[in-house]
């Protein structure tokens, strides 16, 4: 679900300020049985430095609630490329009644 709200707000995100005319999703499993999420758009570009958004800083603190990790926006070539990585719980690592 936590990947999900992230996608979901990052992709929003960029058609609400971007602009794009393309925006990429992909989902695979990262070494260390983790998840990672990145959204990729080729709009205008992250916000200047310092101004954050209510929403990347919720997408930060729910990653690292679940101890993951949140990569603000930033841009890698003509794209703007967002990601989250989730580190899978194991069977050991799951309560138990």
């Amino acid at each position: 679900m936590a990947l999900f709200r992230f996608v979901r707000e990052s992709v929003l995100n960029a058609l609400r300020h971007a602009r794009p005319t393309r925006v990429g999703v992909a989902l695979a499993t990262a070494p260390g049985a983790a998840l990672l999420a990145r959204v990729e758009d080729d709009g205008a570009g992250p916000r200047p430095a310092g101004r954050k958004g209510l929403g990347q800083t919720g997408m930060r603190d729910r990653a690292s609630a679940l101890g993951g990790d949140y990569t603000p926006p930033r841009r890698d070539g003509a794209m703007t490329v967002t990601e989250c990585r989730l580190t899978l719980a194991g069977p050991q690592d799951q309560e138990t009644d």
